[in-house]
């Protein structure tokens, strides 16, 4: 899906289903930059991360080169806030990377997202690896913006794909069901002709051969 985009100058930004190395080194040889969630499908670099951003963070980042930001956001009884620490020091990009697989890797990134709801509070750490400089304003802003357009495009698959409500577990299925889905979405969205709603469309795509072949541009 990425050969067929002109990603020149862009930024991809990828969920840890997508933090793989293939992918990186494809990103970087169309003159893009990326940034990508390590989670424990890469348990070593993930190990890494966490070891690292540990030391430093009791050491308070002395004596290591590093950015920091952080928002505060709050609407309707929510308030929630976001600390980034970015770090690009050679030696732990060396560390968390020896045999130099992730391609002009420059930053890893550590964001801190705390939510508050009235007396509640909860505490999510995730960790990022970009081919950007470590500036954590940007990177921060960065994966923000993913993750509103994710959160956005998940909630649309739950309602017109019913994609949570899914039991498909077994070998690739998962991951081939969830970009069939994907571009299944992308096809209806394309479509003007019916005035309604994703959920809408995809039924009648489903009982309509005619509007069905419309859809995949085969009319």
């Amino acid at each position: 899906m990425l050969a067929l985009l002109d990603l020149a100058g862009a930024t991809v930004t990828l969920d840890a289903l997508g933090c793989q190395k293939e992918l990186a080194r494809h990103i970087r040889s169309q003159q893009a930059d990326y940034v990508l969630t390590v989670k424990e499908n890469q348990p070593m670099l993930r190990a890494a991360l966490e070891e690292t951003f540990s030391v430093e963070r009791e050491a308070q980042f002395e004596g290591c080169p590093h950015t920091a930001h952080r928002t505060v956001n709050g609407g309707h009884g929510r308030i929630e806030i976001r600390r980034g620490w970015a770090v690009g020091d050679p030696e732990y990009l060396q560390y968390v990377d020896p045999e130099a697989h992730w391609p002009d890797l420059h930053s890893l990134l550590l964001v801190e997202a705390e939510r508050r709801v009235g007396g509640q509070v909860s505490t999510e750490t995730r960790y990022f690896i970009s081919s950007h400089p470590p500036e954590a304003r940007h990177l921060l802003a960065t994966v923000r913006a993913h993750w509103g357009i994710e959160n956005s495009l998940h909630w649309v698959l739950d309602v017109a794909f019913r994609e949570d409500e899914s039991r498909v577990r077994t070998g690739h299925a998962p991951r081939n069901l969830c970009l069939l889905r994907r571009m299944a979405l992308n096809l209806l969205r394309q479509d003007t002709s019916v005035q309604a709603g994703v959920a809408i469309r995809r039924r009648k795509a489903g009982r309509n051969l005619a509007y069905m072949e419309q859809v995949l541009g085969l009319a």
